[in-house]
């Protein structure tokens, strides 16, 4: 037999002015004793992080063959903290730990975000002992966008909560589960270029096979991208094809690209990511590929001066997390920086300068 849990709020005030009593009453969801978690358990946990990577709150979701959709011992309710707060909504029922069913496609796990600031914030999600088959997204309704993760290790999410009342929303964040196949392809030598008032983009497909179709996606930040352009895939014949596409409607800036390959069973695959600047003509610089995977920076320098720049990496609050010098010959050149090992992950700003120029661009490290 289930007990389920009721939060009840007295205040006496009214009765006896001087005197304020309140009682909370609270039991857990029971069905018996709690039984230890299965060993065959496939696991994700989301944590509430700050700007500074300080951990506000976190919600886990077990998933096991022994688990139900019903409520039972393994599911414990949330206590609502006095400042942020992230949990998991189980058809209105707010948890911090959620038994699942074993994981099947597709499925989506709706979460529950309260009590923010308007600042910047991050989702630190980590997946473990799932099969190689199972990918996650996560799924911002306020940007309107769905960014990949690994389920195989720790990604990072960042976020901001501005003025806008949708930002603040409790149901702004969800992660969808969906199978994606390892295909019989190779994304290779994708390129984007200045042409025509317009940006070129071009790839190449090694042994297509069972292909269905090439879908681009572009982005202004590199981070929240949207479908750009569909492309059929065009012989499948396990040999090398190469596709492109002319993007009229750039946006006067950075631009960025990757496309996203889909079999005709509909498992997916992406490219990596490219990025051109519209409409700057001078010096600059830029980092490929972007997102980053690691601590290393390959930074392109174009039409820069000769002599030494200072290098310095910072985080969404302004802090200054690396830094570092290098020495350019002049002209358009490629640099390569290693980073330190806490800068894994997020997002960051890049600085290059010196004392006649100062150069940056938005980093972001998975």
């Amino acid at each position: 037999m289930q007990n389920f849990t009721f939060f009840k709020l007295f205040n006496f005030q009214s009765f006896f002015p001087k005197l304020i009593v309140f009682f909370v009453f609270a039991c857990s969801y029971n069905q018996g004793k709690t039984q230890p978690k299965p060993e065959k358990t496939a696991t994700v946990s989301i944590e509430l992080v700050s700007g500074t990577d300080e951990i506000l709150d976190n919600c886990t979701a077990l998933f096991s063959d022994e688990y139900s959709v019903e409520l039972g011992s393994e599911d414990i309710a949330k206590n609502t903290q006095i400042n942020e707060n992230i949990a998991i909504d189980h058809n209105g029922t707010i948890l911090s730990t959620e038994g699942r069913p074993s994981l099947i496609v597709p499925d989506t796990l709706q979460l529950k975000v309260w009590q923010l600031n308007q600042e910047s914030y991050k989702l630190r999600v980590t997946g473990t002992n799932f099969s190689a088959g199972s990918s996650a997204f996560v799924q911002d309704a306020f940007t309107n966008s769905e960014i990949p993760i690994d389920l195989s290790e720790t990604e990072i999410y960042s976020f901001s909560v501005t003025a806008d009342p949708a930002s603040f929303a409790a149901d702004r964040f969800s992660i969808r589960f969906e199978t994606v196949a390892i295909l019989p392809i190779v994304l290779s030598d994708i390129k984007a270029h200045s042409k025509d008032k317009g940006v070129q983009v071009e790839w190449t497909s090694a042994t297509e096979t069972n292909m269905d179709r090439y879908e681009v996606e572009s982005s202004v930040n590199g981070v929240q991208f949207k479908n750009a352009a569909t492309i059929t895939a065009s012989s499948n014949n396990a040999t090398n094809e190469s596709y492109t596409w002319f993007d009229a409607g750039t946006a006067n800036g950075n631009n960025f690209y990757r496309v996203k390959a889909i079999s005709k069973s509909g498992e997916a695959k992406y490219s990596a990511i490219v990025k051109v600047a519209v409409g700057k003509s001078g010096a600059g610089i830029s980092v490929f590929p972007n997102p980053v995977h690691g601590q290393t920076l390959n930074i392109r320098l174009h039409k820069m001066e000769k002599g030494s720049y200072k290098v310095a990496l910072y985080n969404l609050n302004g802090q200054k997390v690396f830094s570092g010098t290098i020495t350019h010959a002049g002209g358009s050149a490629e640099q390569t920086i290693k980073v330190d090992e806490q800068n894994k992950t997020g997002v960051f700003n890049l600085k290059i300068s010196n004392e006649n120029a100062a150069f940056s661009e938005r980093v972001l490290f998975q």
